[in-house]
């Protein structure tokens, strides 16, 4: 994602604030001042198969096209100053994000108070990639060799997690779950830290979400999902899948252009919105899925050519929240807001959704 993003800046003169060198997640290797270590052996989980019934509930999105803009009141910039930013994730107090850095910024992990503030880095260096994930006391992300962790206010990093070319993360109670694009694998680790253990093995996996049973991931051929206690991996939907997430009953992706609902057992593939733009990070709370996306089949030249948009879950009319943003990537959403990064001019977003 950073690296398409990265792309469309250098064609276009109008979003040259992105400095160039911060593009990508490939290649980075560690976690700079992280102590500790794990392992990886083990193996599990095989290939199965699924698929998907039909697509229905199709609608256009209207994409960042000015005649669809709403006012853009109350938006709320929370930082400003970032590159290459990856991921992004809320807590009841704190917003956090991972920018990746460039060729002469060190990449960083950032939290800011949620109602705004002063931003703060936990960690400063390192290779950083495009996991973030938060439970009650800690903060997880990942890097192209593993998994690390901290405090949610900061402190000493502890490796959880090593051997992974990782650039997505996901997390529950008791692991770490975490997917390597260069072997084609999904893999667990205890949070506090062991020898991981593999669970499903499939052609360039990327993003991954978890429940109590199973992790959900994407990969080359589409969304699958594989239990925990190791066993078949199945195929939900097929075709291309980027990112996801999940709620009780579902799992959504952005699939291109377009953003789609599977049940998590299987069943039928409902898209949930199309556009000719092209749709980034996703979120979901009880009642909406929420994304960004950049179009509608505006030349990347064109600033700023983004949107965050959400639709009813199970299908219905696009809402467009906030438009004219540069280049928005990751999404997070809690009970009253949605949170994006605007990776074209370095800012962290805030809107109130309901």
């Amino acid at each position: 994602l950073i690296a398409f993003a990265a792309v469309a800046i250098a064609s276009c003169g109008g979003l040259a604030t992105h400095p160039g060198g911060g593009a990508g997640a490939g290649g980075r290797s560690s976690s700079g001042g992280a102590s500790g270590s794990g392992g990886t052996s083990g193996s599990g989980g095989t290939s199965g198969s699924g698929g998907s019934e039909g697509v229905a509930g199709q609608h256009d999105s209207g994409g960042a096209d000015a005649s669809f803009c709403p006012s853009n009141s109350g938006l709320v910039t929370l930082a400003s100053g970032q590159v290459a930013m990856s991921a992004i994730a809320v807590s009841s107090t704190h917003v956090y994000w991972i920018a990746q850095g460039s060729s002469v910024m060190p990449a960083t992990l950032m939290m800011v108070p949620i109602n705004g503030g002063t931003p703060v880095a936990l960690v400063t260096g390192g290779n950083l990639s495009s996991g973030l994930a938060l439970n009650a006391t800690n903060v997880f992300w990942n890097n192209a060799d593993g998994a690390s962790t901290m405090p949610l206010d900061g402190g000493t990093p502890t490796v959880v997690v090593t051997g992974q070319l990782s650039y997505h993360l996901a997390i529950d109670s008791r692991n770490v779950y975490l997917t390597d694009n260069g072997l084609g694998t999904v893999v667990k680790a205890p949070l506090a830290g062991g020898v991981a253990t593999t669970l499903a093995s499939e052609a360039y996996t990327a993003d991954l979400a978890a429940d109590s049973e199973n992790v959900y991931f994407t990969a080359q051929g589409g969304v699958f999902t594989t239990p925990i206690a190791g066993g078949s991996t199945r195929l939900l939907a097929s075709g291309g899948a980027n990112l996801i997430a999940v709620d009780d009953s579902n799992v959504y992706s952005t699939t291109g252009a377009s953003v789609t609902q599977v049940p998590k057992s299987g069943g039928k593939v409902i898209t949930l919105a199309k556009s000719c733009g092209f749709s980034q990070g996703i979120a979901v709370d009880g009642s909406s899925v929420y994304w960004a996306e950049w179009g509608p089949c505006a030349p990347m030249c064109m600033t700023p050519v983004g949107s965050i948009v959400k639709v009813p879950i199970g299908g219905g009319a696009p809402v467009t929240l906030a438009c004219s943003q540069a280049l928005p990537t990751a999404v997070a959403v809690d009970a009253s807001n949605v949170y994006w990064v605007n990776n074209g001019d370095g800012t962290v977003m805030k809107l109130t959704h309901k």
